[in-house]
């Protein structure tokens, strides 16, 4: 699908959850492209989460989802392929931005968990309005998060977040657009990693925790792809 298509069905997934006090957005962006298309036409990111895995890790991850019949080898490979290719350059392109905050996926699921959600706590904690849960508590923002990511140097400590960003990499005028976001419109983060990351399943348990939305770009685009070949 375009990216013109995805952005658009995204921006349809996120009215339909007007009173959500952040949206999680997994599987998205695939490509720069995408990252054009959202700024012209949505805006608002304040901030992305990279779930990081070694490449011959996430092979084998499919692999395994493979005998268990979870997936379909050929097609799960193809998206590792573009994920390294197409979304890692994105990640780059926002951690040279001061908006990405990267977590190793490689170790038990409830750490694993636990440094995500303080991920995004860092993100929003820097805001003039953070969300709250949907039990109306302000979350508590952590000091720091433990990355622990396989022979890579400790992380350097990141400058402050402002409280929104509006990332800009086209000059193009939009004034012909009128977004549906508005001010004051709740925090938007991306959730990056490649297939056998545990993405979604991550955003679900805090969106279930919190009371936040999750879109999962990956799923919609399936479905997408399962109706257009029943046609």
């Amino acid at each position: 699908l375009s990216s013109k298509t995805v952005t658009e069905v995204l921006m349809l997934e996120m009215k339909m959850s007007p009173n959500a006090k952040t949206y999680l957005i997994s599987g998205y962006p695939r490509n720069m492209r995408d990252v054009v298309e959202y700024t012209e036409k949505i805006e608002i990111i304040n901030g992305a989460v990279l779930i990081s895995w070694r490449q011959k890790v996430l092979e084998r991850q499919i692999d395994y989802g493979a005998k268990l019949g979870q997936v379909v080898l050929s097609l799960a490979r193809m998206e590792l392929n573009n994920f390294f290719k197409n979304v890692m350059p994105v990640a780059d392109y926002f951690d040279q931005s001061s908006m990405l905050v990267t977590i190793n996926g490689e170790r038990h699921p409830g750490d694993v968990y636990k440094d995500f959600k303080a991920a995004i706590m860092k993100i929003l904690g820097t805001q003039d309005n953070p969300p709250v849960f949907s039990n109306g508590h302000i979350p508590e923002v952590p000091a720091d998060v433990t990355t622990e990511l396989p022979l890579m140097a400790a992380p350097v400590p990141e400058p402050p977040r402002p409280s929104t960003q509006v990332i800009s990499v086209n000059t193009k005028p939009t004034n012909m657009y009128n977004s549906p976001l508005k001010q004051g419109w709740p925090p938007v983060l991306w959730v990056i990693g490649g297939p056998g990351s545990n993405k979604a399943v991550l955003c679900d348990d805090v969106a279930r925790e919190t009371g936040w939305a999750h879109v999962s770009t990956g799923r919609l685009l399936r479905a997408a792809a399962e109706a257009a070949d029943q046609r």
